[in-house]
């Protein structure tokens, strides 16, 4: 509000400084065209140079136009508040009044809205810049974050049709053995019957055949056998003892 009433009355003493010095180079009245109204001209230049330099300088400042607009705009901004300061410092130096030789601070005092009214419009269009980049800075803090892409688990095979499958448990070390005691002993008891026939052992396919299981299940139970082989031989020393 403050910044609008200073540029509001830098604008309007500098509208009397520019419009007095139009009477003075003889501006007059202009006749519309086609119509009977009469305007002072000496009003209207004011008006073009005061609202060039507010037009300009938002321009300028903005951030909606192009780097080559925005450079003719600064420019023109540039210019037309030269243009209005040396000719308002210059119309008050002619007319002002006052002790003999005080025309160069007429001039000084003529000049001050002028450039009052560039700075104002130059603050407010540097605060109107300033407030999309601060909201700029907030807005993503209240966005929700995106949600990393993932892939569709793929789906479980059947082993036995030779797709490969997820692991299962007791397909590592460690892992809980789910075996039934009763196919461990089958499996045992074919590759024993195998050792005593001086054949050599059969594998998990040709077991998973004969006992009509899978061969992940035979897995587990080879694995059950190991176990428990492992554990016989940990206990012998210790029996002898």
């Amino acid at each position: 509000m403050c910044i609008v009433l200073s540029a509001a009355s830098s604008m309007l003493i500098s509208y009397a400084g520019l419009a007095g010095l139009a009477r003075l180079v003889g501006y007059t009245t202009v006749d519309l065209p086609l119509s009977p109204v009469a305007i002072d001209a000496s009003a209207l230049l004011p008006i073009a140079i005061d609202v060039a330099i507010v037009a300009s300088t938002l321009v300028w400042l903005g951030q909606g136009a192009p780097a080559q607009t925005r450079n003719y705009a600064r420019g023109l901004a540039l210019a037309t508040i030269s243009t209005s300061v040396l000719a308002n410092a210059g119309y008050h130096g002619l007319t002002g009044g006052g002790p003999a030789g005080s025309w160069w601070l007429a001039s000084i005092v003529g000049s001050i809205p002028p450039a009052s009214l560039a700075a104002l419009v130059h603050l407010g269009a540097l605060l109107v810049r300033a407030n999309p980049a601060t909201l700029a800075e907030v807005e993503p803090a209240h966005q929700v974050p995106e949600q990393p892409h993932q892939d569709p688990e793929p789906a479980h095979q059947d082993p036995a049709e030779g797709a490969p499958a997820s692991p299962e448990p007791g397909d590592e070390p460690g892992d809980d053995l789910v075996t039934s005691e009763d196919l461990a002993e089958k499996v045992a008891s074919v590759i024993a019957a195998a050792e005593r026939a001086g054949l050599r052992p059969p594998g998990r396919s040709v077991l998973a055949r004969q006992l009509d299981v899978s061969e992940h299940e035979v897995r587990q139970a080879l694995a059950r056998l190991r176990q428990e082989r492992t554990g016989q031989l940990a206990l012998t020393p210790a029996a002898g003892r």
